[in-house]
């Protein structure tokens, strides 16, 4: 064993110098990162928002052609009812058997979805045409509530317009997506 004379060895611990330069490296990295995490964060919520409701949108076609019958969505703050009016849609929405043609679910009409709600901050508008509600035709078309129509979803958050999305449904039902021209508030 050595004797304490003969070990020439340095500590190894940190000086109070080290322990300042790297508070400070680590203060300023996270001075950088922590604002591009948070529009990270942003954007994935605004991409989920516009995926979930695009999905709702070609499940709901997709379930008007097959059952031969008109298949509605609208926007419902409770999964269960519509909310007509507000034209809010960020707190989700519901996909439901429209029998009775009028945009609006009846008890008796059986709900096939219910669609999630979008992010904190996040805010979910959409045309006239379709502001409380549109429907699939057993063809397929996209019906508004002044007949056949086309209409623009935006999905927007706290960075503005150039982060927006878009979802454009054509007359015929088919949704295309469109990024950064969302025309956000």
């Amino acid at each position: 064993m050595p004797s304490k004379s003969s070990f020439h060895g340095r500590s190894s611990g940190l000086t109070l110098l080290e322990l300042i330069v790297t508070l400070t490296v680590v203060g300023i990295l996270l001075t950088i990162a922590v604002p591009n995490l948070n529009a990270l964060l942003q954007g994935q919520a605004t991409a989920t928002t516009a995926d979930n409701l695009a999905v709702s949108l070609a499940y709901a076609r997709q379930e008007a052609v097959t059952r031969c019958r008109r298949v509605a969505l609208c926007p419902s703050v409770d999964g269960e009812n519509c909310v007509t009016g507000t034209g809010r849609w960020e707190e989700g929405w519901i996909v439901f058997i429209d029998d009775d043609e009028d945009f609006i679910r009846a008890p008796n009409e059986e709900l096939l979805r219910v669609g999630n709600p979008g992010g904190a901050g996040t805010t979910l508008r959409t045309s006239a045409n379709f502001r409380d509600g549109l429907a699939y035709l057993p063809l397929g078309n996209s019906l508004g509530r002044t007949g056949l129509a086309t209409g623009t979803f935006r999905i927007c958050d706290s960075r503005g317009a150039n982060s927006g999305i878009s979802l454009i449904i054509a007359r015929g039902g088919r949704v295309r997506r469109d990024r950064g021209t969302s025309q956000c508030p």
